[in-house]
């Protein structure tokens, strides 16, 4: 520590000139490109669920965890950064949507519906509490009129959807199709017959979009994805994919 203070405290005063180039060519040579870095990280697949309809994905952390809120009618689920209550006289659940908005259902874990009423303690409750309840997680419905499907996980889970049946395109100069109606990053590899996707950073590959999901190292996935021409739709992916020019400037 003593000679890391006496370097920092005097480079100051010292007088260092070159350009941005030199600096960029050291740091290529001393950058290692590898893969070494998520050998220390778990990378067993998430539970990855598939849908064709919009759909919102509501986790809970382990079994739910249900408590009596004091002076009410009310418990909630407090394993969850969504706000779950559950009316102790009807037993019936109530998921906060965001604004106005709520969903109900006699079964915590699916056949959720959007609803206009709720009890009585449940509104003085959030009355009470709005600033809260904005930093909470919400479903977020915008549209009345697409109302999405409500997925409830209790295990670590990731959700790719598409806009009805996947359609996909073909990326020029390669085996690579994508889903052009997804949000997500998903793929197909014609010469393999598997599927790819990127979630959280992490590249994972099945031959079925429903189940059997693997995780790849990023220097393992097909190597077109190396030559996704700059200016397709997903050209964006080519800052992940080892050995391209947007990845070592990324790095760097």
């Amino acid at each position: 520590d003593s000679v890391k203070n006496s370097i920092q405290n005097d480079v100051v005063n010292w007088e260092l000139t070159g350009s941005m180039d030199e600096l960029i060519t050291t740091l290529e040579v001393s950058t290692n490109f590898s893969d070494k870095g998520s050998e220390q990280f778990n990378n067993d697949p998430p539970h990855i669920i598939f849908t064709t309809k919009p759909s919102v994905l509501i986790i809970i952390d382990g079994e739910p965890v249900i408590r009596d809120i004091d002076s009410t009618n009310l418990r909630r689920v407090i394993n969850s950064a969504f706000i779950i209550f559950q009316d102790k006289t009807s037993n019936q659940f109530y998921l906060f949507g965001g604004e106005d908005a709520w969903f109900t259902s006699a079964d915590l874990r699916k056949s959720w519906s959007l609803t206009t009423v709720i009890p009585a303690d449940l509104q003085k409750l959030m009355d009470a509490n709005k600033e809260n309840a904005k930093k909470a997680a919400t479903v977020n419905v915008t549209d009345k009129d697409s109302i999405p499907e409500i997925i409830v996980v209790t295990e670590p889970s990731e959700i790719i959807q598409t806009g009805g049946e996947p359609a996909y395109a073909s990326i020029p100069g390669t085996s690579l199709l994508y889903a052009s109606n997804s949000y997500d990053y998903i793929f197909k590899d014609i010469n393999a017959q598997e599927f790819y996707i990127l979630k959280s950073g992490r590249w994972f590959a099945s031959r079925s979009l429903d189940s059997g999901w693997r995780y790849v190292a990023p220097q393992n996935i097909p190597a077109d994805f190396a030559k996704i021409p700059e200016g397709n739709e997903r050209d964006i992916l080519l800052a992940i994919v080892p050995g391209t020019v947007e990845a070592r400037g990324a790095i760097l």
